[in-house]
């Protein structure tokens, strides 16, 4: 799990870091005229509100970036919501190869789930008949992410096995392998700009014999 947190980016972005034109083209739409979700925003702060959901979940749970705590006024709710479809969006693209690949993730999810399956309240569900496979109501109890992203598969009888000091080792392994190639890669970039390595004097072409050794040595470079 250490091992793959450590390749995502986790820090929230701020609306004061990002500008329109500078957002890549996948995320233009989160900017369109968020006016619905406006008003539903200042009508669930006022009191006696009947506002319970927004519709786009990063509004609706807490987090460090908590509108309703903000002390803004109403004209800097069209930036919640801009940076709430952009949160939607990047939690939709990462978190579910995110349980796809590090089944201790998926553990601690499913399992925090179970635990507060309870607490919710009793709801009526459309679930099959193991018998006669019709459809019939049964009521559960059933905690639900504000994501809804599904992380089946898992049994909760027994914990996957988790090696962190392997896990340690090899991010160890992998951060010296790209350092090291970086560094190949730098001094590879010398030695084709090197003058001694012109195939003659003045000449921008690359000695044949340069260029097939720096070649051998991009391939040994690719193994580290």
């Amino acid at each position: 799990m250490q091992h793959y947190m450590a390749q995502i980016d986790s820090q929230r972005p701020l609306y004061a870091d990002i500008v329109k034109k500078a957002v890549d083209k996948k995320f233009k739409k989160a900017f369109n005229e968020p006016a619905e979700f406006v008003t539903k925003m200042k009508e669930s702060r006022r009191k006696n509100s009947s506002v319970f959901t927004l519709g786009l979940w990063p509004l609706d749970v807490v987090s460090y970036n908590d509108w309703r705590e903000s002390s803004h006024s109403g004209k800097s709710y069209p930036e919640y919501v801009a940076m709430a479809r952009i949160e939607r969006d990047i939690v939709a693209e990462y978190r579910p190869l995110l349980f796809k690949k590090c089944t201790a993730a998926a553990f601690i999810r499913m399992g925090l789930a179970s635990a507060l399956n309870e607490a919710c309240k009793v709801k009526a569900w459309d679930l099959p008949n193991e018998q006669t496979g019709k459809t019939q109501k049964k009521t559960i109890r059933r905690f639900y992410y504000a994501d809804r992203i599904t992380c089946n598969g898992l049994s909760l009888s027994e914990a996957p096995k988790v090696n962190v000091v392997d896990l340690k080792q090899s991010r160890e392994r992998e951060a010296k392998s790209k350092k090291l190639a970086a560094e190949a890669v730098a001094i590879l970039k010398k030695i084709e700009n090197f003058k001694g390595s012109a195939a003659a004097p003045g000449s921008n072409r690359i000695d044949e014999g340069v260029s097939d050794a720096i070649t051998r040595l991009h391939e040994v470079r690719s193994l580290f």
